[in-house]
């Protein structure tokens, strides 16, 4: 394979997730994976380099409030770039670029870039995937083509349904594309493109510019993780974690918190897989029933952080009880507890909605269903994946891996495979927008 496919240091998101450690603050679910959110569907496929000479920029993802507060996706190609090796291979690079109050940022592997140094196992090492990174692809068959995204993060086809554009008003594409269903990037369909399509007027696309609706199939994503401190578990005190109920004698320790007790006092940063296992367990403390200025909790006032792993989040339901008004919020928290032989049970927890200076709690789960767990080792980390994952989880874009390396425990991810779509144009549409809109066009390199 031609040098032009490795690494070149010129140049993820999420929403897409932000991990937490066991007992520590919210994980909200990992965005649509382009994510990488985080992480990266979005960052898979699109532009069709097996089309000889197709150099530029080709658009996949646009917000735009202003000319200094926007943020897209881009594949690039170089001439070199877009022309077959001796393999028969094509390549591209990708970036995220974000501009806040005029400050542009730009960065690659998804679409959350505090997480664009995440680590990932390509099946021989773990590494990064850095600004710049060739992603190799195949020839087209039959409209479609092989992708190898970033040495073996991600691996797929996928086909490109191209739409003359040229002589239509930018406002009118735009406005079809957000009749769409679904998203790609950090932008969903129904928000693509500027909030206020005005800012468009009636400038249409000259000549040549095409419409790229891309349909992407990946097979399957390698685990990834962040490699900070924020996000290393944290396993509870056994006699913690171990819960009880408020009253009983002798009192569980669990009741005997107070206001000044810190996480250092009744946790320790997990160094291994095992350290999680004997101690989240599924073992609440319950304690009476609780009322504040949001609310009043339910009867059972039950405290489950000790005790379980958290998967994600899941946002769009709501799980408020009735008659509790804000106490809780609305967003659940999925999460895991172990038992004997591998097994685990999939539960889904109330959180507590902040209030003051308290953080979001863990608080009555119920079962969702039981499964077990693997580990596996890759190079010089252990791996432990969940198998048969309740409908709720299954929702997730983003499944929860436990990466044992160095030490220490970190919350990582695996994206889900499946076949996800992305929509934005050419080079000669991508860059007559961008100068529509003020944009400064980023150049192959």
């Amino acid at each position: 394979m031609s040098t032009r496919f490795k690494t070149r240091h010129l140049m993820l998101a999420l929403a897409t997730i932000a991990l937490t450690a066991c007992g520590g603050g919210a994980n909200p679910n990992p965005g649509d994976g382009s994510g990488g959110g985080g992480g990266d569907n979005g960052g898979v496929g699109s532009g069709d380099g097996s089309i000889v000479n197709e150099a530029g920029v080709q658009l996949r993802s646009l917000s735009y409030t202003d000319s200094g507060n926007w943020q897209y996706k881009v594949h690039m190609q170089t001439l070199d770039d877009a022309t077959a090796d001796s393999n028969g291979y094509f390549a591209r690079t990708e970036q995220y670029s974000r501009s806040v109050e005029g400050a542009p940022q730009n960065w690659d592997f998804g679409p959350d870039p505090e997480r664009a140094d995440d680590l990932f196992w390509n099946g021989q090492q773990w590494r990064t995937c850095p600004l710049g990174y060739r992603t190799t692809l195949g020839a087209a068959r039959s409209g479609s083509r092989p992708f190898n995204y970033c040495d073996m993060y991600a691996t797929g086809s996928e086909s490109i349904l191209r739409t003359d554009v040229s002589g239509q008003t930018m406002s009118s594409v735009i406005f079809d594309i957000r009749t769409q269903p679904g998203g790609d990037g950090f932008v969903m369909f129904d928000d693509y493109g500027p909030s206020n399509l005005g800012v468009l007027g009636t400038t249409t696309f000259p000549t040549g510019s095409e419409r790229h609706d891309v349909l992407r199939t990946v097979d399957e994503f390698a685990p990834r993780y962040t490699d900070s401190a924020d996000n290393q578990l944290r396993a509870y005190n056994a006699n913690i974690a171990a819960g009880g109920v408020d009253g009983s004698n002798p009192a569980p320790a669990c009741t005997q918190l107070d206001n000044s007790t810190t996480i250092d006092q009744i946790s320790t940063v997990a160094s291994n897989l095992e350290q999680l296992i004997g101690v989240a367990r599924g073992t609440p403390c319950i304690f009476t029933q609780r009322t504040n200025a949001s609310g009043t909790s339910l009867p059972s006032h039950e405290w489950w952080e000790p005790s379980t792993v958290e998967f994600g989040e899941l946002p769009g339901v709501d799980v408020r009880p009735a008659g509790t008004g804000d106490f809780y919020a609305e967003t659940p928290s999925l999460r895991v507890a172990f038992a004997d032989a591998s097994q685990v049970t999939y539960y889904e927890c109330l959180r507590t909605s902040p209030i003051w200076s308290n953080p979001v709690s863990i608080r009555n789960c119920t079962s969702l269903g039981t499964g077990t767990y693997t580990i596996e080792v890759l190079g010089d980390a252990r791996v432990m994946s969940f198998l048969n994952q309740p409908t709720r989880f299954k929702s997730l874009n983003e499944e929860r891996v436990l990466i044992e390396r160095d030490g220490r425990v970190a919350a990582g991810i695996r994206e889900r495979a499946g076949v996800r779509d992305a929509s934005g144009f050419n080079d000669i549409a991508t860059e007559a927008l961008f100068r529509q809109m003020l944009i400064p066009l980023p150049v192959p390199q």
